[in-house]
């Protein structure tokens, strides 16, 4: 029976340090993560790539959580008035809707 109490502690034991050791592994994994996302899309770096000096590929302007890893839908439009006043066209090429208004309403939708 003693002994019986000392293996029933052992494993208590050894469960608690493994739920202890998860916890500490999945805070570790979050702020690394947070930080992995903060130097891969640094505040203010879109992703765009000129083809031409007027013409120029981007992914898909986003809003809210999403707009963390992908270009934000208001720093787009900022960036493309800032260079082109209201002379723009935005021609999205792939499927996935984004609100056309946010971006002055000058959105051709040619989805695949």
């Amino acid at each position: 029976s003693a002994t019986s109490n000392s293996s029933t502690d052992s494993l208590g034991s050894i469960f608690g340090m493994v739920k202890g050791s998860a916890g500490n592994i999945m805070r570790n994994i979050k702020e690394t993560s947070t930080k992995v996302i903060t130097s891969v899309v640094p505040k203010g770096a879109l992703d765009i790539r000129y083809i031409t000096g007027k013409i120029f590929v981007m992914s898909t302007p986003v809003e809210g959580l999403e707009s963390m890893m992908r270009n934000p839908i208001d720093e787009v439009l900022e960036y493309i008035t800032a260079r082109y006043d209201d002379n723009f066209m935005v021609f999205n090429l792939c499927s996935m809707p984004y609100n056309k208004e946010r971006l002055l309403g000058k959105v051709t939708d040619c989805g695949w």
